[in-house]
């Protein structure tokens, strides 16, 4: 190499990981805008005729009527699409695109504070596993979907429960509650925490409240009614009849008929599972970031398994979660299930997206199975694997040391001693 060359490679050499964050983004976008024109049949079913039905009302006046199956905020953001003069397509898939940007870092942010010496390669290999699993770019770029967008609140919030920042907590589940009713999945784990830790007031939970109601302000302003407008989340819960929408879930293994006579048990089933959870967890006294990101990953994983009437792309925050668990964690065979729940996730969606035939059944069954894998794991833990192993590592490296160093020092006292003696004979 030439001086020229050993600088420029010693540049790139200290900024690595600058260079790695910089090609995951560049190659991460790439990908999505590879799917830029593909219009998915929720767009051309839903989508866009929402937004020119939001158009042909003036100004911000359509979020008052009863217009599409979406929350406030998100019909909000439709609305002022319809009226600007770029491609309503691509401004759709943008604006779940830049979440999937703040997501990946979300969760990069989560696993560095949580890994044993702040590990930035390992906050890297989060950034890109969540930027490029085919589950997120599938879910924007494709779909034209917002799962990103709540996903990024959950995991903020969660983020900020470890931290110990409960109102910051709060907030960010109200964001994300705002916008999904599916950020509901976390919620057991804000309660179990309240629970178990007794450091948090139950009156941070105002502000997620609070946060909830200004985000529907926008409606009340244009008119739209106090019923319509706080019960959205209650029309949407009937708009469905089947007990699994190509969700591998309980449902497809039961293949029960009737949602009449099923649903009310499979949602007590539910709650049943997470009471008896929360009071396990509880009682082992588990307090480690680890210990609530495993049971964030678990709960949200097991209100898809069991809930009925779950769409295919419920499954998107728990494909989050395992990868942030896998890279937090670090233990063994924790990529694979990280992998397999992402690969079961795309697996179903592909009986949506191109009319597949898919074993459903057989699907359910494996993430039966990484249910149950992650369950023991749940309760087998003692504590806190990424800190304290490194701390024992460094603990290891530093003790040799310290007894050569006592070794040395014994040897010079015996050296000065023998000479002494020497000394005195002489």
């Amino acid at each position: 190499m030439t001086e020229a060359e050993k600088k420029v490679d010693g540049f790139i050499n200290r900024h690595i990981l600058v260079f790695g964050f910089v090609a995951v983004s560049v190659f991460a976008f790439m990908i999505r805008y590879s799917f830029f024109p593909q219009r998915s049949l929720d767009w051309q079913l839903y989508l866009v005729k929402w937004i020119e039905e939001l158009a042909s009302h003036p100004g911000l006046s359509g979020i008052g009527k009863n217009i599409g199956e979406y929350n406030v905020p998100y019909m909000l953001f439709l609305n002022i699409a319809a009226r600007t003069p770029f491609n309503d397509l691509y401004e759709v898939k943008l604006f779940s695109i830049v979440f999937d940007y703040l997501l990946a870092g979300a969760a990069a942010l989560l696993v560095y504070r949580n890994t044993g010496a702040k590990d930035t390669g390992m906050s890297l290999a989060a950034y890109a596993a969540v930027l490029m699993t085919p589950v997120s770019f599938i879910d924007s770029a494709w779909w034209s979907q917002c799962d990103s967008i709540y996903s990024f609140g959950v995991v903020l919030s969660l983020y900020y429960l470890v931290k110990e920042k409960y109102g910051w907590s709060w907030f960010w589940f109200g964001i994300a509650f705002s916008f999904k009713l599916q950020a509901i999945f976390f919620l057991p784990v804000l309660l179990i925490y309240y629970l178990a830790s007794k450091k948090m007031s139950i009156f941070n939970s105002l502000i997620a409240a609070a946060v909830f109601c200004v985000m529907l302000i926008p409606a009340l302003i244009a008119g739209r009614g106090l019923k319509d407008t706080f019960g959205i989340y209650v029309s949407q819960a009937g708009l469905y009849n089947s007990l699994t929408l190509n969700t591998p879930n309980i449902h497809c293994i039961i293949e029960g008929d009737t949602i009449s006579m099923f649903q009310p048990a499979a949602i007590f089933l539910t709650a049943g599972v997470l009471a008896a959870a929360g009071c396990v967890f509880i009682k082992r006294g588990l307090h480690s970031a680890y210990a609530y990101i495993t049971l964030a990953f678990w709960t949200v994983t097991v209100c898809v398994f069991l809930l009925p009437s779950m769409h295919e792309r419920y499954t998107y925050l728990s494909c989050i979660m395992a990868i942030i668990w896998a890279a937090v964690g670090r233990k063994r065979y924790d990529l694979i299930i990280a992998v397999t729940v992402n690969a079961v996730s795309i697996r179903s969606w592909m009986a949506y997206m191109f009319h597949k035939e898919i074993n459903f059944t057989v699907l359910a069954f494996v993430n039966l199975a990484v249910i149950v894998i992650v369950t023991a794991r749940l309760f087998s833990l003692r504590e806190e694997p990424a800190a304290e192993t490194a701390e024992s590592e460094n603990e290891k490296k530093e003790t040799p040391e310290i007894e050569t160093v006592v070794d040395t020092a014994k040897e010079k006292t015996e050296k000065t001693k023998n000479k002494k003696a020497a000394t005195a004979k002489a």
